[in-house]
């Protein structure tokens, strides 16, 4: 087996510094230890992802601390030195302290990634929500441009029934117009041919019998028709 650090060194001279008179064992265990924490600054600054590399940062510093405990144990009394020498404490503890460290950042990522799901399922029943609204208001338009067709194909129909009255009305009302037209004018011509038959008759016709005797019938038929050519033209036609 091993010897014991007190049988395998001798006395201290005096002014001999401990670590000149460290076994090989402790001086080869010194770069093993040094190698573990190099390797686990460098997995530090090289870790990015907070939940994946967390976790291998974790398995990765235990597997580190197990791998050094075996080779302590399997030191034996000097390996019991070694890991209570204050240099390996002091190097545990800051692997201990990182791991710590490590563990909170995971913890809170963890906490935040479930945040962030809750989140993402109120978002996503949201979104339903909307999809469901949207899908309604889409199926109302469509009825509403239906309706507005419909509405719009009878409003073209009296439109055009409309504009088809008016028009009609409107020739009609210029037939009226013209009609009317062709009366006022004859009314005129007929008004001159009574004016000129009127001053004939002052000139045929005496104004009275100066012995008081009476007037012929044909002197009265157009003395009567002088005061009403209207009637005796209506007569006529």
């Amino acid at each position: 087996g091993l010897l014991s650090p007190k049988e395998s060194s001798p006395p201290l001279a005096s002014g001999e510094s401990a670590a000149a008179r460290r076994s090989p064992e402790s001086e080869a265990s010194r770069p093993t230890a040094l190698t573990a924490l190099e390797k686990l600054n460098r997995h530090t600054t090289e870790s990015t992802e907070k939940n994946y590399l967390g976790q291998l940062w974790t398995k990765e510093v235990g597997d580190i601390l197990n791998g050094f405990n075996g080779m302590t144990l399997s030191l034996g009394t000097a390996g019991s030195a070694i890991k209570n020498s204050p240099e390996n404490k002091e190097i545990l503890q800051r692997l201990h302290t990182k791991a710590m460290e490590k563990q909170s950042q995971l913890e809170s990522s963890k906490k935040e990634v479930i945040a962030q799901k809750l989140e993402a399922k109120k978002l996503q029943n949201r979104n339903t929500k909307l999809e469901k609204h949207i899908h309604k208001f889409k199926s109302e338009c469509e009825n509403l441009k239906k309706e507005n067709s419909v509405l719009k194909s009878r409003v073209d129909d009296v439109t055009s029934q409309e504009d088809a009255a008016a028009l009609q009305l409107g020739k009609q009302l210029q037939i009226l117009l013209e009609e009317k037209a062709k009366l006022q004018r004859e009314n005129q011509r007929l008004l001159s041919e009574n004016n000129g038959l009127q001053e004939l008759l002052s000139y045929a016709i005496p104004s009275g019998d100066p012995e008081g005797g009476e007037q012929d019938e044909g002197a009265m038929d157009l003395q009567q028709q002088e005061f009403c050519p209207e009637e005796s033209w209506a007569g006529q036609h």
